[in-house]
């Protein structure tokens, strides 16, 4: 059976204060210098490298009034269960999967973070490690990573729970939906995407899943590919041999002298997947359909000064990388959503137990061998079909919801039926009851035609 409830998860935690109430007048890190794509030439789509990046973070403001003063807090989560994986979602903060336990072992495998501590390190400031973080719409982090996102219980076909995540992304102005599934006997957490461009123009869109997993001596990175694009933040992605490039494997975290990005450049017609696996051949597995085709390896590196990055966002020995999804070859790209579209796709995670000879030998044996325990597990015609059935009630309304996101949502909704333009979808309801403090002045301007005054 498959179980779906509240509770909620104490943890030393940094105040974090309302926001800033002056807006960003240039642009956040990151956001006005993506690394230069065209002389890599990468073989997706390219209509929007460098386009997309804003040079302000309007309609959001900055998250930057939190300190450093860590004091137990409790926290709104959900946890969807069944007999072989423990799903644990932190719903004030983005939404983010937190901790994915493999019950008839007792392994994490995830990276969990046993504190809450925002640093200065995304769009909007306020960023946190651990987990797996959904970014959307802005390269730099999500504008809603320290955000609260809604939660609703959606009934399957088959009676067993879904959780859906949702939210309006204010700086495209789309809605984007995370179902989450867990059939009972399942091996591997379903994660289903939607999201919707309402608007009758064509918009940049990003997206990319953040999976967080523990960095140990002699953890390695596989991915199905040769061929890599590097950035080590000197404004340039070059391309390199994987796994061995700079004098180094790279597919070794711990060999990584600095912080680095290795996107991993899939070749078309190969199943996307991405794992960090350990000195005995298990751990976290990540694939999905074919429309998410990026993959990353991201890591801290090995530097005194990325060591004490990593001490603050958590505790000491809390060493991380991360293992990440997204819908372009690199994060220095937006993709073109066309007007009145969406897009969706389905990501399964789960636990990969490899022959530990094979994972840690030659490349391609290495890439081989988990792709034969990846299609005997879970071959792609069963993530095809999971995603067929999940998209199939992505339209079906929540039967409750159990946790609400912004007010944004529902003002979005007032402003396009005034402006007489397509309707939210019905299945990601925003009520009336969201609005307070933050929309009351531009409920009044949108009624009334001028805004309130105000001392």
């Amino acid at each position: 059976m498959t179980h779906l409830q509240l509770s909620t998860h104490s943890m030393p935690a940094a105040h974090m204060g309302p926001e800033n109430p002056l807006p960003r007048l240039r642009p956040a890190i990151g956001m006005s210098s993506a690394a230069r794509v065209a002389e890599f030439g990468t073989p997706g789509q390219l209509e929007y490298p460098e386009k997309g990046q804003e040079n302000h973070l309007l309609p959001y403001r900055v998250q930057d009034v939190y300190d450093r003063a860590r004091v137990p807090r409790s926290f709104k989560t959900a946890i969807l269960e069944n007999e072989v994986l423990k799903a644990t979602f932190l719903l004030e903060i983005g939404g983010r999967l937190m901790s994915l336990i493999h019950k008839p072992s007792g392994r994490e495998l995830l990276h969990v973070n046993p504190v809450f501590q925002p640093v200065n390190f995304a769009v909007r400031d306020a960023w946190i490690s651990g987990g797996v973080e959904w970014n959307i719409g802005l390269f730099g982090h999500s504008p809603l990573t320290c955000s609260p996102l809604f939660a609703a219980r959606i009934q399957g076909d088959d009676g067993q729970p879904i959780l859906r995540l949702y939210e309006l992304e204010r700086a495209r102005r789309v809605v984007f939906q995370i179902d989450v599934a867990l059939p009972p006997g399942s091996e591997f957490l379903h994660v289903y995407v939607r999201i919707t461009n309402p608007h009758d123009h064509a918009i940049p869109m990003y997206w990319w899943s953040n999976i967080t997993v523990p960095e140990q001596k002699g953890h390695r990175a596989i991915s199905p590919t040769t061929s890599a694009a590097r950035h080590e933040y000197d404004g340039k992605i070059r391309p390199a041999p994987m796994p061995d490039y700079s004098g180094f494997d790279a597919s070794y975290p711990v060999n990584h002298p600095h912080a680095a990005d290795v996107y991993m450049i899939i070749p078309p017609g190969q199943r996307p997947w991405i794992t960090s696996l350990d000195q005995t051949g298990k751990g976290l597995i990540q694939t999905s359909t074919a429309i998410l085709k990026g993959r990353k390896l991201w890591v801290w590196g090995q530097f005194s000064g990325d060591q004490h990055w990593q001490d603050f966002l958590g505790k000491d020995e809390h060493g991380y990388i991360e293992i990440q999804a997204g819908l372009a070859y690199t994060q220095a790209e937006y993709m073109s959503m066309p007007p009145k579209s969406s897009w969706s796709w389905v990501e399964f995670y789960g636990l990969a137990q490899v022959d530990a000879k094979a994972v840690h030998g030659e490349w391609m044996g290495a890439i081989n061998a988990v792709n034969a325990e990846l299609d005997r597990r879970a071959p792609a015609r069963e993530v095809e079909a999971i995603y067929q059935k999940m998209n199939a009630h992505a339209d079906r309304k929540p039967t409750e919801i159990l946790f609400n996101g912004s007010g944004w949502g529902a003002m979005e909704r007032h402003i396009r039926a005034r402006e007489k333009l397509s309707a939210l979808p019905e299945a990601l309801p925003f009520p009336d009851s969201t609005l307070g403090d933050e929309q009351a002045q531009w409920m009044a301007l949108l009624k009334q035609g001028e805004l309130p005054y105000r001392e």
